[in-house]
């Protein structure tokens, strides 16, 4: 790596193309959510945090709104029911509901006060995992904490799931009811073929083929291999299969996503040599990630989500060809109708309309309007929110633990996570459960055998001898386990088998992970409805909330933070993020540290987004990995101020040179390395840009 002055770097941003923000200012997109404090008679009273100012509202279009207190009030005087909590809490309730009927928020709330930090707080997670990596790893290397971390390095390649990885097989699985070494190393030479011309061991080729994920007879030679170098250091096959099963432990631990990036950053840094700085560098960046919840008002928080959600919706409906967006109401619901009947169904059903009806409104606030001045068409509205008293009896205790349980291990396997990422059809063949079947019934007989021999070996003659014994105790588990998958494999056969005789002898369309996934996910939300809605203190349903957090556990539930009128400025440096986790997010988080920070000073809400990007430049001969550096930042914002400020366009450079030299300089005192600019004279893509809008989203994912 080369030096970069200060003067280098002026010369090198004016030389390039600057991409400059055009005359037409951006698309105009409304402010969709009536202000999230609106006060009836007090206009002396300020905004709390999430509001908007009344200008800005009246200078907005309001897509929705939420009940008046006056609404709420008549349901009392007209009709002479009268709805738990007050007026504020109802006005929640109603408002969250039509905008989660709306698809605008992912539930609805009952209480006044909630997570600001909703679907961000990881603080209980990441004290887990700190607990879990001292345990584990003090546990292990207790007697000598200066081991180098290549050990550990050793530990995650030999681990289960790993192993699996590279040789194709459960390695423990296959060699567990392996006496000795002889019995799995030692050839038949009378069943030789092309590929094993020596002959092969019969027992071990079946236990591979049953297991192998891949080419059985691959899978075989590389699992021989493997255990041919293994042999000298471990005693016997079991002996292999407990040390492995031990890693997988750690492996798991370490590759939680709650700690995964932190790992990652650990073994590639150069200050961490032992296992004692591993765990303190593990603990320290842990804890500098932990996110707590932060509580407050549940009215700014709905209608900050839903603008942006709505915001969001309107960008859609331009793509689809409503170049008039979310400003006709008619075709919102044209538009809900086609890409999300869902939701369409769901509107007109419950609030018992047509869409004809539904059209003639014209706007949102009409649609408002008719719910809301109709007390009877409130309360419907409210009725079924109010709930009643009652503990979380079966559906929450037992019902939900299991659905969240199912839930988890699908997503794994979609997302991959250390085993197959295989997508599509999941649930196994007829046929394939007829070969499970089998294979669990063998396994029962081999270890009833195998019980006998310790039993007689051991001396145990009684029922208690044998569960005490600890040898016997550990394969009897094995071969009751074995036994429950071989009755729920016989099971699930025979009702596959009523399937297809009620499906005319064929064998019904199999389900993949993502319908399963999707499937369990609605009966596990139908679940929280339900037993949210018979709540009604605040309180229980506050810790409700917490318990059973929606917008965290949904899978497709991003924080999207949409904005408009943001421009960009970025550059690209010479160096690999995808290799070096820890110096990208260093770069991150201290440029959104300085710039927002400064934003603050200046009386600006700190809205400025940075994220890197791993890449590709084009150098003389081949291609190299470099990171792009991007801040996006509104046109509202001090440093788009700064910026424009210069009406010298050619003398804009300075402020990015600032930017890029002082980045280079904490990057060089704090890893002792200088970055290099990518020439984007040599690769156009890679140009330095300190006002571009083409190259902006529009919006972040925050």
């Amino acid at each position: 790596m080369t030096y970069i002055s200060r003067e280098q770097l002026i010369e090198d941003v004016l030389n390039e193309d600057l991409g400059l923000v055009s005359s037409n200012g951006p698309r105009k997109r409304a402010s969709v959510i009536v202000d999230t404090n609106e006060i009836d008679g007090d206009s002396k009273k300020k905004h709390s945090k999430g509001g908007q100012s009344r200008k800005a509202i009246e200078a907005s279009t309001d897509m929705f709104r939420k009940p008046k207190n006056s609404e709420i009030k008549n349901i009392v005087r007209t009709l002479g029911h009268n709805p738990t909590s007050d007026d504020q809490t109802n006005q929640i309730r109603a408002f969250s509901k039509l905008l989660s009927d709306f698809d605008l928020l992912d539930k609805h709330y009952g209480s006044k006060q909630t997570d600001w930090n909703e679907g961000k707080t990881n603080h209980h997670q990441v004290a887990n995992s700190i607990t879990n990596i001292k345990r584990e790893l003090i546990k292990r290397y207790k007697k000598n904490m200066d081991t180098p971390i290549e050990d550990l390095s050793d530990v995650i390649q030999n681990s289960r799931e790993a192993l699996e990885q590279e040789l194709g097989v459960n390695v423990p699985e296959v060699i567990g009811a392996f006496k000795n070494w002889r019995d799995i190393l030692v050839y038949n030479s009378k069943v030789k073929t092309a590929k094993f011309p020596k002959g092969f061991n019969m027992q071990l080729m079946a236990n591979v083929e049953k297991a192998a994920t891949t080419n059985y007879e691959e899978a075989y030679t590389n699992l021989n291999r493997y255990l041919l170098d293994k042999a000298t250091s471990f005693k016997s096959p079991e002996a292999l299969a407990k040390w492995i099963n031990s890693n997988q432990t750690i492996y798991a631990i370490l590759n939680d996503p709650t700690a995964k990036r932190s790992f990652d950053a650990a073994m590639t840094s150069p200050n961490v040599k032992t296992i004692e700085e591993f765990i303190m560098f593990m603990v320290k960046d842990l804890e500098g990630k932990s996110i707590k919840p932060n509580r407050g008002n549940t009215m700014a928080y709905i209608n900050n989500v839903a603008r942006k959600r709505i915001q969001y919706f309107d960008l859609m409906m331009k793509r689809k060809g409503y170049k008039d967006g979310i400003a006709s109401w008619p075709d919102v619901i044209d538009f809900l109708e086609e890409y999300k009947p869902f939701v369409y169904e769901r509107i007109l059903r419950n609030y018992d309309v047509t869409g004809d009806q539904l059209r003639s409104f014209g706007s949102g606030l009409a649609f408002c309007d008719y719910l809301f001045s109709d007390p009877e068409r409130l309360w419907k509205i409210l009725k079924p929110l109010q709930g009643s008293e009652g503990g979380k009896g079966v559906e929450m205790s037992v019902m939900h633990r299991d659905l969240e349980k199912k839930e988890k291990r699908l997503k794994n396997k979609i997302e991959g996570n250390g085993t197959s990422s295989r997508r599509g059809p999941q649930a196994s063949t007829i046929d394939e459960l007829k070969e499970k079947i089998a294979s669990r019934e063998k396994m029962c007989e081999e270890l009833a055998a195998e019980l006998r021999e310790i039993a007689k070996r051991n001396g145990l003659r009684t029922k208690d001898d044998r569960l005490n014994d600890p040898e016997y105790s550990k394969v009897y588990k094995v071969k009751n386990k074995a036994g429950k998958e071989a009755a729920a494999y016989r099971l699930t056969l025979k009702k596959r088998l009523e399937a297809v005789a009620q499906n005319g002898g064929e064998e019904p369309r199999r389900k993949s992970l993502e319908d399963e996934y999707a499937e369990i996910r609605d009966e596990r939300e139908a679940l929280e409805d339900k037993a949210y809605n018979r709540l009604k203190d605040d309180n229980a349903m506050d810790l409700f909330q917490q318990q059973y957090n929606r917008q965290k556990t949904r899978d497709a539930a991003g924080d999207f933070d949409i904005g408009t009128g943001y421009v960009m400025m970025g550059w690209s440096f010479k160096f690999d993020s995808e290799k070096h986790y820890e110096v990208a997010e260093f770069i991150e988080n201290y440029i959104d540290k300085k710039l927002n920070g400064e934003e603050l000073k200046n009386n600006k809400e700190d809205l400025i987004n940075v994220t890197t990007e791993p890449d590709r430049y084009e150098g003389k001969m081949h291609t190299y990995p470099c990171t792009r550096v991007i801040i996006e930042y509104p046109k509202g914002s001090h440093l788009y101020k700064r910026v424009t400020s210069i009406k010298d366009k050619s003398q804009r450079s300075v402020i990015i040179t600032e930017i890029i030299m002082d980045v280079i300089n904490k990057v060089k005192a704090k890893y002792g390395v200088t970055l290099d600019l990518v020439d984007g004279r040599q690769d156009p893509r890679h140009r330095i840009k300190i006002l571009s809008k083409n190259d902006a989203v529009g919006y972040s994912f925050r």
